[in-house]
């Protein structure tokens, strides 16, 4: 197996985990946040996780999927500071 092969593995189960990690969310951050909010994050997360299977080259090949990667993260990233600040104070 090369090392492009194993890359290619990798990125055929990418999404895979990304799903998994946002099933995992929503009962994860239950003491934390409201359903809807970990429903939230955990559509971004899976939105984030389909975009893998447009990855053939490179992530910013072509424009739309960096910028499709970039807004994920982006959206990811304020819900999850939303979340941690919650959780921050009721401690």
């Amino acid at each position: 197996m090369t090392i492009e092969d194993t890359v290619r593995l990798y990125n055929d189960i990418e999404p895979f985990v990304w799903y998994a990690v946002a099933i995992i969310v929503i009962p994860a951050f239950r003491r934390h946040a409201p359903l809807r909010e970990r429903v939230v994050l955990a559509a971004l997360l899976i939105a984030f996780g389909t975009s893998d299977f447009f990855e053939a080259e490179a992530w910013w090949k072509p424009w739309w999927l960096l910028t499709w990667k970039a807004a994920a993260l982006a959206t990811i990233a304020l819900q999850a500071r939303r979340l941690w600040r919650r959780a921050n104070a009721r401690a």
